[in-house]
């Protein structure tokens, strides 16, 4: 319920500043004269608003946001002198605009709004104040050594690739990676290499497969191409060379840059391991990349400690012999669920879901998609989970992570209601309010 209202005041948020695009006549003076704020305030509210959930967010950034184009050109384009009127009567309700403390004083305690009693006019805790100061990313709960993290980005652009224009992505990244290493202590940085290619899917998948199979990075980042134009070519490059998928970053990624701009979610982005570095894509524009690491660098210590580990044979681990027992249960007709625990992550050992996956006849991906987005709302390394789930005849196989308390916290959500749909559908007509479940536990 919680979530819902959160995006419904978005929305509500989306739909003001639409309206004040819309009505670009409507002057900032006679929005201070008649309400007190003005679109520099709903500016410098997203601007904190954004940095306190963590992404660093810039003024500029904000301005651009709500007036739709940078702040000069908007004032350029559409704001007229001020009459004598209106700055007159801007004089006079200044009490109804923002109050706030000398500057000196904001170092000891931050701004707050002034105290509302039953007849003083509400005023905004922002206009008149200086636009917050950029926060660190947020730290990472990852608590072990340092992990070498080496990094190779690959900046895909046509124009860039021909040196129409300079390529500012690449160096964002790198800058973004380094700011986040030096101030959370959790990676030691190496920057192994840096590229730019055009649009070409063979020359994109040529330069991954290098990169990871080498074994010097762990780490490759791609800028660029995920749209849907025909050229954008870089989720398909990078879906051919991984060994497994990760869905839940970019699934993540997509979800959390929706709250600024609800376009992101035509991104194609995908992630995942080809040998034992991690790929993943990023959007094309500086800005749209490092709102994306605000969400991805703290979840990459544990990811790259994962992928780490040393091998170790375990035949609990084995291919073959859970796509059997998968196989075997299923197609005997006697479960209509199968719930496999553990193997989701991210080391060489975790294969479960790609055992999963052959036997399979339909997937579902929203079962494992919901899965992760609930638990991370508790555990943001949720969304590092590859678990699949889907449909062999009339049985429902679903992955869960290895813990119980994660397990517990999966089928929180999996159960009743949304299981017990998927169970009806599959096992034939049942009686509205009764499920049948036949469980095999793997």
């Amino acid at each position: 319920m919680a979530n819902l209202r959160v995006r419904a005041e978005a929305y509500a948020f989306r739909q003001l500043v639409e309206h004040l695009q819309a009505n670009t006549d409507v002057q900032n003076i006679d929005m201070m004269n008649l309400s007190g704020f003005c679109r520099n305030c709903l500016s410098k509210w997203l601007c904190a608003g954004a940095r306190e959930h963590g992404a660093d967010m810039s003024y500029d950034e904000a301005c651009e946001d709500v007036y739709g184009m940078p702040y000069p050109e908007w004032k350029k384009k559409h704001q007229t002198p001020a009459t004598a009127e209106q700055l007159e009567l801007f004089k006079k309700t200044h009490d109804r605009h923002s109050k706030h403390e000398q500057p000196q004083q904001r170092q000891q305690q931050p701004a707050s709004p002034p105290p509302k009693t039953a007849n003083a006019p509400v005023s905004s805790n922002v206009c008149c104040q200086e636009a917050p100061e950029s926060q660190a990313p947020p730290e990472t709960a990852y608590g072990g050594a340092a992990v070498p993290l080496t990094l190779s980005v690959l900046t895909v652009s046509d124009r860039a690739s021909r040196g129409e224009y300079q390529d500012e992505s690449g160096p964002a990244i790198q800058d973004a990676v380094r700011v986040f290493a030096q101030k959370t202590g959790v990676f030691a940085v190496t920057v192994e290499h840096t590229a730019i290619v055009a649009d070409d899917q063979p020359a994109i998948e040529a330069r991954l497969k290098e990169w990871a199979d080498t074994g010097r990075s762990n780490l490759i980042v791609t800028t660029g191409g995920t749209g849907l134009s025909q050229r954008d070519v870089t989720p398909e490059a990078t879906a051919r060379v991984l060994h497994r998928a990760v869905p839940g970053i970019p699934e993540t990624l997509r979800a959390e840059s929706a709250k600024f701009v609800p376009l992101a979610v035509l991104s194609r982005a995908v992630a995942g391991v080809r040998h034992r570095c991690l790929i993943v894509n990023l959007p094309g524009r500086p800005k749209a990349v490092r709102e994306c690491l605000n969400t991805l660098l703290p979840l990459l210590p544990h990811a790259l400690a994962e992928l780490s580990k040393p091998t170790v044979s375990l035949v609990a681990d084995d291919q073959p012999a859970i796509e059997a027992r998968l196989k075997e249960w299923a197609d005997s007709g006697r479960s209509n669920l199968i719930v496999t625990t553990g193997g989701t992550g991210l080391s060489q050992r975790d294969v479960t879901p790609e055992a999963t996956a052959r036997v399979l006849h339909r997937a579902v991906p929203g079962i494992p998609e919901t899965l992760r987005a609930e638990s991370a709302t508790f555990v943001p390394l949720a969304v590092l989970s590859r678990a699949v789930a889907g449909v062999r005849h009339r049985c429902l196989i679903v992955n869960q992570p290895g813990r119980p308390k994660a397990v517990r916290e999966c089928l929180n959500t999996l159960l009743p209601a949304r299981l017990g749909r998927a169970l009806k559908t599959d096992v034939g007509r049942l009686p509205r309010t009764f499920y049948q479940y036949r469980v095999s536990v793997l």
